[in-house]
């Protein structure tokens, strides 16, 4: 029940972000006086392949996040480890979390198409859930490493924004799209595998689903990390 208000929330929130985000990023003053310019709609950037591939990328990622941060300290519990322990494992996950911050970005901008980056980041999520599914409480903490190491996607993907976008414009709108698209995947996404969860009463169709969404993850990320900018796939933007 928390988690379906709260991907409501989310999906009201990102639409009306959408419905005025074009607004609000179609012109920029170039300096006092200057000629403004219009820049993409969000409608335009969803139909470009890697503008759409950079959104979905995005919402993968956060729903993996997400799905950690409400349902991984649940996975552990009933697995047969004490609240001690499953929050020891989620302060860990989050923990490690960190650095990523600061790493991905320098990644992404010294590595001309990071894909083998985001290979590793996938076989680390898809490695963490199978080891959820088959053997929760032989090694937690190893799955919440592999786990929380795959989430510094999440810095990659803001870094990739702007590494694959020109124009200030574009940069702007394909901001805005990949995180509405991004967080309403990750609030429906999680909703989802709490309600299957409920209705299995287990955790093993969600986390196979999970297992999936990594091959997902990996495809997505590969298409938005190739070379080329967002703004090649729009005329009034390409060089």
């Amino acid at each position: 029940m928390c988690w379906g208000a709260t991907a409501a929330v989310a999906l009201v929130v990102w639409v009306v972000v959408a419905a005025i985000a074009p607004h609000a990023g179609h012109m920029r003053d170039m300096t006092e006086g200057a000629v403004q310019r219009k820049g993409p709609t969000m409608w335009e950037i969803a139909r470009t392949r890697k503008g759409l591939a950079l959104g979905l990328f995005f919402g993968l990622q956060s729903m993996q996040a997400y799905v950690s941060f409400g349902w991984l300290p649940q996975i552990f519990r009933d697995a047969g480890l004490s609240v001690a322990q499953a929050s020891l494992l989620l302060s860990l996950f989050n923990v490690i979390s960190i650095p990523g911050g600061l790493v991905m970005p320098i990644v992404a901008q010294k590595l001309t198409r990071p894909t083998g980056m985001i290979v590793v980041l996938a076989i680390l999520l898809a490695g963490g859930y199978v080891g959820l599914l088959l053997a929760p409480a032989a090694l937690p903490w190893l799955w919440t490493i592999m786990l929380s190491l795959s989430g510094w996607a999440f810095p990659l993907a803001i870094a990739l924004v702007a590494e694959r976008s020109r124009d200030p414009l574009v940069t702007a709108q394909l901001s805005g799209f990949s995180q509405a698209l991004g967080y309403l995947i990750a609030g429906v996404g999680t909703w989802l595998v709490g309600t299957v969860h409920g209705i299995t009463n287990g955790w093993t169709v969600p986390l196979v689903a999970l297992i999936i969404s990594a091959v997902l993850f990996v495809t997505f990320g590969i298409i938005a990390s190739a070379r080329g900018d967002v703004d090649d796939e729009l005329p009034a933007f390409a060089r």
